[in-house]
């Protein structure tokens, strides 16, 4: 409900309780999919390990969204236009890569034209289209 207060206690109390249980297996991610997902009929999930070098790299992504695909995500924008309208897709990439945020950004803008900006199921936006890439770096590879 907009507007409404949330049991901030309740949230604090389940982020605690949630950390306890933490993994990186397949289990875990199968789980993380299935929670993201709304009213999709399978959780849609993909991880790969890739070297470079020596460096062993790891990186997994899921999404979300069935309804309303017509995508057109791109960079944050600071001005309102017509082209900001997005579906409803949620896409969350992750990687132990060392990527500088200029790079990152560069490569995920570059996959998803190719990619979420080429579907469209019924030519229907939303405003709720959204796709993350974070590289945390542990994997201590260079840059």
């Amino acid at each position: 409900v907009i507007g409404q207060n949330l049991p901030i206690d309740k949230i604090l109390a389940g982020i605690e309780n949630g950390s306890k249980t933490l993994a990186s297996d397949f289990p875990a991610w199968e789980r993380a999919a299935k929670a993201f997902m709304t009213t999709d009929t399978f959780p849609k999930l993909r991880s790969r390990t890739f070297k470079l070098g020596d460096v062993e790299y790891r990186m997994a992504g899921m999404d979300k969204g069935a309804g309303m695909i017509h995508p057109d995500m791109g960079p944050a924008s600071t001005s309102f236009t017509p082209k900001s309208l997005h579906a409803t897709l949620l896409g969350c990439i992750l990687t132990d890569a060392s990527v500088s945020p200029r790079s990152l950004q560069s490569a995920l803008t570059y996959a998803v034209e190719r990619s979420f900006n080429s579907i469209s199921v019924d030519g229907d936006m939303s405003t709720n289209d959204t796709i993350i890439a974070l590289a945390n770096g542990a994997a201590a590879g260079k840059e």
